[in-house]
């Protein structure tokens, strides 16, 4: 259950679509993008930019925008290995420069080329130097 007072929960019939195109279940975004109910629902909690709408019985309906969202910020934690927030933050900013409803952001075959981190990259060197480092701590840690 949210803590969002009532004011701030929108309600849909149940034919509903909005001028951002259709709306997702909460079944069909988990099934979309392979993540967890539950995981959707925390990230509602957490995410302030994160606020699908909700039918009268309190089901989930998210917006093209809203899976665009979601796609951006768990490949952002995931494979750029951002906090949620920040993550949620920087996908926020790449959306508003972008077309939201770009089926591409929909799809699970989008270009991670789209995914641009405002981090720099690391060299093979530095991925080296890691490695050596993640080996000592382990030796240390066995020992």
């Amino acid at each position: 259950m949210s803590d969002l007072p009532a004011a701030d929960v929108t309600v849909v019939t149940a034919t509903a679509r909005t001028d951002a195109g259709r709306l997702h279940s909460i079944g069909d975004v988990a099934r979309l993008l392979a993540m967890p109910h539950h995981v959707l629902r925390y990230w509602e909690q957490r995410l302030p930019q994160l606020r699908p709408v909700k039918r009268a019985g309190g089901r989930r309906y998210y917006r093209d925008a809203d899976v665009a969202m979601i796609r951006l910020t768990r490949d952002l934690v995931e494979r750029q290995g951002y906090r949620l927030d920040a993550a949620a933050r920087v996908a926020a900013q790449q959306l508003a420069g972008s077309s939201a409803g770009d089926p591409a952001l929909l799809s699970d075959t989008h270009d991670d080329a789209r995914i641009v981190a405002d981090r720099p990259r690391l060299s093979s060197a530095d991925y080296a130097s890691l490695r050596r480092l993640r080996d000592q701590l382990a030796r240390a840690l066995a020992a």
